[in-house]
């Protein structure tokens, strides 16, 4: 987290399952790490720039209310809108003007999916497998150096 100036939070798990009635709250505990680099870290820290996302608008201040001041977005549990909102996010962060459309990602998206999905199913990974490695390949390509 130190090393990074980005960072995507999805809170949007926060509700207790009725199996276990507990929560993991791994996700808002990072986001507080990174929300507090932000206000008392280095200079360098207070610059760290955070997306936080979540499945419905103001869901969040039901358990994290002291996000008020922040601008939380929110993608009704629809992939499309998780990659459109990034992509704006991105668009807004590096002030780029020549990036490809939310459409048009979404559709590079699917089709490297397909591909890596295929490849994986050729090479004789279990569809499960296959999901988690698609993860690990795609979070891969975002590292910072």
């Amino acid at each position: 987290m130190p090393e990074s100036r980005w960072s995507i939070h999805d809170i949007s798990r926060l509700e207790a399952s009725p199996q276990n009635l507990y929560s993991r709250f791994n996700l808002p505990f990072e986001l507080g790490i990174d929300r507090g680099a932000q206000l008392f870290g280095s200079q360098a820290m207070q610059f760290k720039s955070c997306l936080i996302l979540e499945t419905r608008q103001f869901d969040y201040r039901r358990a994290l209310s002291d996000l008020s001041s922040v601008d939380v977005k929110h993608h009704k549990d629809d992939p499309q809108k998780l990659v459109n909102g990034v992509r704006d996010w991105f668009v807004e962060i590096f002030k780029e003007k020549n990036v490809s459309s939310a459409t048009s990602l979404w559709h590079d998206f699917n089709i490297f999916a397909a591909d890596f999905n295929e490849n994986r199913a050729a090479a004789g990974f279990e569809k499960r497998t296959a999901i988690s490695c698609q993860s690990l390949n795609t979070s891969n390509r975002f590292k910072t150096r």
